[in-house]
């Protein structure tokens, strides 16, 4: 807030650009409209000094964005203009600049061809959803972990709602996700030329010192861990991880370090009292990569059943039935 006036912020900013010849500032003020874009923000200011904020698009915007008519869950557009009309209220006063920043998201999608029925349906769970915020997040998001997520290609919307309600119907805790097609970006465009290194450059990675090396970073993976202070085969463990498999390592080794009960590295590690579990007496090895998320749950319950850890106290894998030749 510069309250001295226009001619008094150009004389100030004439004297800041002059200090040194490689430090030089650009200026934008509010003027006579009392307002001024701030990234996708417009605050606007009273005389009183009082401000209010709303949504702000440029005017050379294009105004694109998922098309009703696209080839993508219809679960998928709805939560697409949620999260903008949640975006319109979050950056919004309350009263008229809310108004109108909802109408700007409204026009946005009606322009993309979504029906207004769908528009006014979604921007009534939107409102619902922005006034109930820190109710119930943690609750649904701790409800979301106990699920297995099932990731099926999308074909229509018939037959997503004909999955959903076979799912619903059925007793597996299913949550399922649709993925779409090869598209033109991912035939021609990669994230890296080549496979990423690993992040502790190999010397400070537990990981890699434990027998991954090279391999730290590999996802959907089921593995196994063997305590070599016992004797050969005596101890181990065999988990899943969809992340970096040396995240989840780092894990059990603080599990293991902090002697934390509910885990099962946690009480290994009152056996060996006088010697701490590192990655230099546990030894990690990749039973088996998987694809998403079931085919890592079949393949964990498949070396469990087969292999029978010593160190599993408590499993979420899938119950199988039991393996005959």
């Amino acid at each position: 807030m510069w309250p001295h006036g226009l001619p008094s912020l150009l004389e100030y900013f004439e004297f800041i650009d002059s200090v040194h010849p490689s430090i030089q500032f650009t200026l934008e003020h509010t003027g006579n409209t009392g307002a001024l874009p701030f990234l996708d923000t417009l605050v606007k200011i009273s005389e009183t000094g009082r401000y209010t904020t709303e949504l702000f698009i440029k005017p050379m915007s294009a105004n694109v964005i998922l098309h009703f008519d696209s080839a993508q869950p219809m679960s998928v557009k709805r939560a697409t203009a949620r999260s903008q009309f949640l975006r319109a209220l979050r950056l919004s006063s309350p009263g008229d600049p809310t108004d109108r920043s909802l109408e700007k998201i409204d026009r946005l999608f009606c322009a993309n061809g979504y029906p207004p029925a769908i528009l006014r349906k979604t921007r009534k769970e939107a409102i619902q959803t922005y006034n109930r915020r820190g109710t119930d997040t943690h609750r649904q998001r701790d409800r979301n972990k106990t699920k297995t997520p099932l990731v099926l290609p999308f074909v229509d919307d018939k037959l997503c709602k004909k999955v959903h309600g076979i799912v619903n119907n059925s007793k597996i805790n299913f949550q399922v996700a649709w993925k779409g097609g090869e598209t033109v970006g991912n035939k021609l465009i990669r994230s890296a030329y080549s496979t990423p290194p690993c992040p502790g450059g190999g010397r400070h990675c537990h990981a890699c010192h434990a027998g991954l090396a090279g391999r730290c970073h590999y996802k959907n993976t089921v593995y196994r861990i063997d305590c070599t202070l016992c004797p050969d085969g005596q101890s181990f463990y065999i988990g899943e991880s969809r992340r970096a498999i040396r995240k989840r390592f780092n894990e059990h080794l603080g599990d293991a370090r902090n002697k934390r009960m509910d885990s099962p590295f946690g009480i290994h590690q009152n056996k060996h009292l006088t010697t701490p579990l590192t990655s230099q007496n546990l030894k990690v090895c990749i039973l088996a990569r998987a694809s998403d998320g079931p085919d890592r749950k079949i393949k964990e319950s498949i070396c469990i059943r087969d292999q029978k850890p010593t160190l599993n106290t408590q499993t979420f894998s899938w119950p199988l039935t039991p393996h005959t030749d």
